[in-house]
């Protein structure tokens, strides 16, 4: 709730008035925006770094740019680097007793 994310289907109202809704999220107490542009809208991300945005990480057909709203420095998490896989295999053994063999 403190956050606001633009996606996908709202790219093109986040910016108009874009320096509005800056304004009004800080007004608002949030924290952070989080702006997912698709790459056939990439004409915006140069919008977006006028404002403050920043790149946090890109996928095949998006980049997510964000931008740290509160005072002091950015508590963002970083954007992933690693995958980890775990995996375990449990060995079921069945005990057998022979009774009066």
């Amino acid at each position: 709730p403190d956050c606001v994310l633009c996606g996908r289907s709202r790219i093109v109202t986040c910016f108009v008035p874009f320096a509005d809704s800056l304004e009004r999220w800080r007004g608002e107490g949030r924290v952070a925006v989080w702006l997912r542009v698709p790459i056939l809208q990439s004409r915006f991300i140069a919008a977006a770094a006028a404002e403050g945005f920043t790149f946090h990480h890109a996928e095949k057909d998006c980049s997510t740019l964000a931008l740290w709203l509160a005072q002091g420095q950015s508590r963002l998490p970083p954007r992933a680097t690693h995958q980890v896989g775990v995996a375990a295999v449990i060995p079921f053994l069945k005990l057998i007793t022979r009774v009066g063999v």
